[in-house]
């Protein structure tokens, strides 16, 4: 059964890139954890924020990208350093 990470990833406030972007999963993963997934023709590193069972509305599990790695060997960021990154990305990307 497939889940679907919610995941923040390094973007430019300008880049038009959402808050956060749906991929899909065959296992759940934890909020904080740090994966890498496809953007474009690249893979960048990314934080899970959250891990629905459901696909976001909308989006069909072929047009979802799978989830490439998870980077395991490092401890998920706990809500304090997820809250850390929301406000420094808020504030540091004004424009």
């Amino acid at each position: 059964m497939s889940v679907w990470p919610s995941v923040v990833v390094a973007t430019p406030a300008h880049s038009g890139i959402g808050a956060t972007l749906s991929y899909r999963s065959e296992v759940s993963l934890a909020p904080g954890t740090l994966v890498r997934v496809p953007l474009g023709a690249r893979e960048v590193l990314g934080v899970v924020w959250d891990c629905p069972t459901e696909p976001p509305a909308g989006l069909s599990e072929g047009q979802a990208k799978a989830v490439s790695s998870v980077l395991d060997g490092l401890p998920p960021l706990n809500s304090r350093w997820r809250q850390l990154v929301k406000f420094a990305a808020q504030y540091y990307q004004r424009s």
